[in-house]
């Protein structure tokens, strides 16, 4: 990080973060943070978060309603210097590190697509399905690395063990069951790399427990999780977590990053709200509290880099229990920031900040 472009920012989730682990939290985004970034920023910081059992991604992740882990996935990267865009959503993901997958599938199928399909009038797909890895492997002459570790843990097991039964057999589930369900963290995770030449923006997630076989959470819809423009030497990338169909619905980290980077605001902090506020009047919103009233259910960050300066602004609101996040700058110190909300006002308000970088 010599390089006084850089910024590295990794998320953990917007949700109901237990505060028993807030060391444990502080550790893992400090860390992901500091790793080596001699290979790729997106694959060793992103290893580093999906390895962990405190996130829903990779090992560790949340069971679907067959006791399976399926994994969502997407990236966005934007070369400032050619004006190049490359975007990727993968669903369907059985492995241990969804990022890393995902850029690896979407590298095989650039060069695929930059031979004999694209002379035959196709493009190259934005959406994959993790399934057909074993075929775009034999037509790249890939040979895949077999893993044979689980990606489910004792806890996660635990957790489908003791709840199956009770939701597949009565819909009226007991308030304290309901709850430990809830207060399991569900959330996307997000990690974004900004140097001199490009930005990196990347989300993967292992969805709801008990998610439906073929669910696609916003981590594989593009546009949701993550998004970015650029327009006028402004830069806008956001990053958002929390209710995932109310997040697709709105469009939610696009939207964002179109709003601002098509509108100057003195105060983006306040800007922010107001678009996430604007977009769930739109939107049949799917999140409720405990008494079954619909809510704002989610978290985003955001920056907006202005080109021509270099100066950036990290804003960032959240309506959840909770929103963990850290960045690291040109200065190399971590900021780490553990953001909560008292639970009388959830979905109710916005615990928001801003950050001059």
């Amino acid at each position: 990080m010599e390089n006084q472009d850089n910024l590295v920012i990794v998320h953990i989730g917007a949700g109901n973060h237990s505060l028993s682990k807030n060391d444990k939290y502080r550790r893992l985004i400090k860390g992901a943070l500091l790793v080596n970034e001699s290979e790729s920023v997106l694959t060793e910081v992103s290893k580093k978060l999906e390895k962990s059992v405190l996130t829903n991604t990779g090992y560790g992740s949340s069971l679907n309603l067959v006791g399976a882990v399926q994994c969502d996935a997407s990236f966005i990267s934007y070369d400032r210097e050619h004006n190049d865009t490359q975007v990727g959503v993968m669903y369907n993901i059985v492995k241990k590190y969804p990022i890393t997958e995902t850029l690896t599938c979407f590298e095989q199928l650039n060069r695929l697509y930059s031979t004999g399909f694209k002379s035959f009038g196709l493009s190259r797909p934005l959406m994959f399905d993790h399934g057909q890895k074993p075929l775009l492997d034999e037509l790249t002459n890939t040979k895949e690395e077999v893993d044979t570790n689980t990606l489910v843990s004792p806890r996660s097991q635990k957790i489908y063990n003791t709840y199956k039964d009770t939701l597949v057999g009565d819909y009226n589930q007991p308030p304290n069951d309901v709850d430990c369900i809830r207060n399991e963290i569900q959330d996307t995770i997000g990690i974004m790399h900004i140097d001199g030449r490009t930005t990196e923006i990347a989300t993967s997630s292992g969805g709801n427990f008990f998610k439906f076989p073929g669910r696609i959470g916003c981590a594989g819809v593009l546009g949701a999780a993550i998004g970015h423009r650029t327009k006028n030497g402004i830069s806008v990338s956001c990053m958002c977590s929390g209710n995932g169909e109310d997040i697709i619905m709105m469009n939610a980290a696009g939207r964002i990053a179109d709003h601002i980077v098509n509108n100057y605001s003195a105060d983006y902090c306040n800007a922010l709200v107001d678009i996430i506020m604007q977009a769930s009047i739109d939107v049949p919103l799917t999140a409720v509290d405990k008494y079954n009233n619909t809510i704002i259910y989610m978290g985003a960050v955001c920056v907006i880099h202005d080109l021509n300066s270099g100066a950036k602004r990290l804003v960032y609101c959240h309506s959840t229990e909770s929103f963990y996040f850290g960045f690291r700058s040109h200065n190399n110190k971590p900021e780490l920031i553990l953001s909560r909300l008292d639970s009388d006002r959830v979905g109710q308000v916005f615990a928001r900040g801003e950050f001059k970088i």
